[in-house]
């Protein structure tokens, strides 16, 4: 009886050692494991890192500078206001070349057979240049200037090409203008065309009473 209670004992201490020997083994294994309670880990985030962009370089608002200003042309000392009325070449007109001048439109346009625009107060001219063989023939009074007491006046001469196709018939060709705001009628007058050649026209004024001749 002894000898089997000792070796139930033996028996028994080997069981519980066992036992103890897996429990701790069991202990072990879970404290290596990497999982870790939910609340112990770090939480993930889930923010962007924020991107740093380089400042732009600070742009200053264009400087504008004011317009160099010129000053508008000024004719010489002397120059008159001519403003251009018409040019024509009609089939009737005087034969010679000459300047007819009044203090209104409608007695030009009248006394002098031509259709002149009123366009204000001035001295209107009109400069014919006389009877011409064909068409192609034009005029115009490009400027005038006043020194003293006489008045030059340049006319622009046209003659039609060698080889253009014109009318074959007399033509008498003319142009109007105005001087603003002047009283010519007591003045000198000398006419020079474009390459200041001067010609001998003449200047008659329709201001009192005169009228052209043929």
């Amino acid at each position: 009886m002894t000898r089997a209670a000792a070796h139930a004992g033996l028996t028994l201490l080997s069981s519980m050692m066992l036992a103890a020997c897996v429990t701790a083994c069991a202990a072990g294994d879970s404290g290596s494991s990497g999982d870790e309670p939910e609340a112990a880990r770090s939480p993930e985030t889930t923010e962007r890192p924020v991107e740093t962009t380089r400042p732009s370089k600070k742009t200053h608002p264009e400087r504008i500078r004011p317009k160099e200003t010129r000053p508008g042309k000024r004719g010489k000392a002397g120059d008159l206001n001519v403003e251009q009325l018409t040019s024509e070449a009609p089939g009737q007109g005087p034969k010679r070349p000459r300047v007819l001048m009044a203090s209104s439109a409608s007695d030009l346009s009248r006394r002098a057979g031509v259709k002149v625009a009123d366009t204000g107060e001035g001295t209107y001219l009109a400069a014919f240049w006389g009877e011409k063989p064909t068409g192609g023939y034009s005029l115009e009074i490009r400027s005038a200037r006043a020194a003293g007491n006489r008045v030059t006046i340049r006319l622009a001469l046209r003659e039609p090409p060698p080889d253009a196709m014109l009318t074959q018939a007399l033509t008498y060709p003319y142009a109007a203008a105005v001087i603003r705001n002047e009283d010519l009628t007591e003045r000198d007058f000398l006419l020079k065309d474009q390459r200041g050649r001067e010609l001998d026209w003449p200047v008659r004024s329709l201001g009192a009473g005169g009228s052209p001749e043929g």
